[in-house]
């Protein structure tokens, strides 16, 4: 090969067009690995919001997610709730149960004359779809007129009787029948608040609570509190006063008695409860109770009871045996201890008088039994 000296400043000569080819197919193949290898450590592309494409679901997996059964019969609220059971279950397999494929999984739950029903439909119309088929299952086992019927039970709802809970619980249930009247939360609260007993109703509209929770929450609470005992305003407030005993057989006036409140007597602030029959005895009185003291009833002492009673009666004592039984009443004579008896006689021979008997002279002639004489 010829070597040509090349002039300072001047630049080298191309080299030949076969060289450069040769490099040039060198370099697209060395580019062509690099992609290569690339291509292959590269994750494969994820394409977002394409669901997942899976089969349907098959009837046993179906099963165990416990579906509601239906026997038939015309029964309104049995019919909605078994479709509101069916499409629970719908919403969370919506991926693997198409329209066709609902129809197959609820019927298969069908027994007895529902099930009877549903071979005929099948026959007339296949490949029914979800909507359809609730169509006909409607006008069968729940038809307009029963409709009608829970619509206007919902529109005569009153709570009556029932507690709060209970009321909600109806209102819930037949308030799906009648949407167009509860289409927004101030209609849906106004309703309830009208079905309320007047104890609870009267208070809670004049709060105009917007919502129907704000409603049911007031209610439950009004109803809690009317349920507790009231200890303010109807609960007679306790007065204690002081009641000194009675001198009893010469004992200390200042002894206390057992009388069950320790010598104090509780009254009432309100003058009905003066009227009030004493807890000890069962009669009205005041002061201290002579029973719970073991006193007689007639004179105040202790030691004996009213029917042996030989003291004179106590200021105020009124025998009511004697006004109760009349005029003519005479107390039951009743056996005395010795030294009851003892002291009666005391008593009575010291106030023992001489009787006089006065006669007229008519009298003495007309009687054979009357001994005459003189004095000596």
């Amino acid at each position: 090969m010829e070597h040509r000296d090349i002039p300072e400043g001047a630049l080298p000569p191309p080299p030949p067009p076969d060289r450069l080819e040769r490099m040039e197919r060198i370099l697209e193949g060395i580019l062509g690995v690099m992609n290569q290898q690339a291509q292959q450590n590269q994750p494969p592309p994820v394409v977002i919001g394409e669901p997942a494409r899976v089969g349907p679901i098959s009837i046993k997996d179906f099963q165990k997610m416990k579906p509601p059964t239906f026997e038939g019969g015309i029964d309104g609220l049995k019919a909605y709730n078994w479709v509101q059971g069916m499409e629970k279950i719908f919403s969370v397999i919506q991926a693997q149960c198409p329209e066709t494929h609902k129809v197959v999984l609820a019927t298969y739950n069908f027994e007895g004359e529902a099930h009877r029903w549903w071979l005929q439909q099948r026959e007339r119309e296949q490949n029914m779809n979800w909507t359809r088929f609730k169509e006909m299952f409607y006008g069968k086992y729940f038809p307009q007129t029963l409709k009608d019927n829970k619509c206007t039970e919902f529109i005569n709802l009153k709570q009556g009787n029932m507690t709060v809970s209970e009321y909600d619980k109806a209102f819930t249930d037949l308030s799906q029948f009648a949407p167009h009247m509860i289409s927004t939360e101030n209609l849906k609260a106004r309703r309830f608040e009208e079905g309320l007993k007047d104890g609870l109703r009267k208070p809670i509209k004049m709060l105009r609570l917007p919502t129907y929770t704000d409603v049911l929450n007031v209610a439950l609470m009004a109803e809690t509190e009317n349920e507790k005992p009231n200890t303010s305003g109807n609960e007679q407030r306790r007065q204690v006063s002081y009641v000194p005993p009675r001198n009893q057989g010469g004992s200390n006036p200042y002894k206390k008695q057992n009388t069950g409140t320790s010598g104090w007597s509780q009254g009432s602030s309100s003058g009905g409860n003066q009227n009030r029959p004493c807890g000890k005895c069962g009669k009205v009185h005041t002061g201290q109770c002579y029973r719970d003291a073991g006193a007689c009833y007639k004179c105040g002492q202790v030691g004996h009871l009213m029917r042996n009673c030989t003291n004179a009666p106590r200021p105020g004592f009124v025998d009511r045996r004697a006004t109760s039984m009349g005029s003519g009443f005479v107390p039951r004579p009743t056996a005395t201890t010795s030294s009851a008896q003892s002291s009666r006689a005391k008593l009575d021979s010291g106030r023992r008088q001489g009787k006089m008997f006065a006669m007229t002279p008519g009298d003495s002639q007309n009687t054979n039994s009357v001994v005459s004489g003189s004095d000596a």
